[in-house]
């Protein structure tokens, strides 16, 4: 995530984007990390789809906590319609 982190900062969005995919295929099924790293790269790479599938994802199967959605690295899907429903759901109003 740290390359993916650095590739946003100097705006390299495809670099960003390809560290997303690499990601995807890499990070092990059922970690932790794999749903929020991932939903923090898409968001940065700004394919808010994915990055929100991933936040559903994680948050369904638990392995997101709720605190972890104020992470300002999602700032790309805060104002998304499904980020905003999924804090409803938990009950955490914006």
């Amino acid at each position: 995530m740290k390359r993916a982190l650095l590739a946003w900062r100097t705006a390299d969005f495809k670099g960003v984007r390809r560290m997303a995919a690499e990601l995807d295929r890499r990070v092990p099924e059922r970690t932790h990390e794999r749903a929020i790293v991932l939903a923090i790269v898409y968001s940065l790479s700004g394919n808010r789809e994915r990055a929100m599938s991933w936040l559903e994802r994680g948050v369904a199967d638990r392995t997101i906590s709720p605190t972890e959605l104020r992470d300002p690295l999602l700032d790309g899907v805060r104002r998304a319609p499904r980020f905003t429903a999924l804090l409803r759901r938990l009950g955490m109003a914006q």
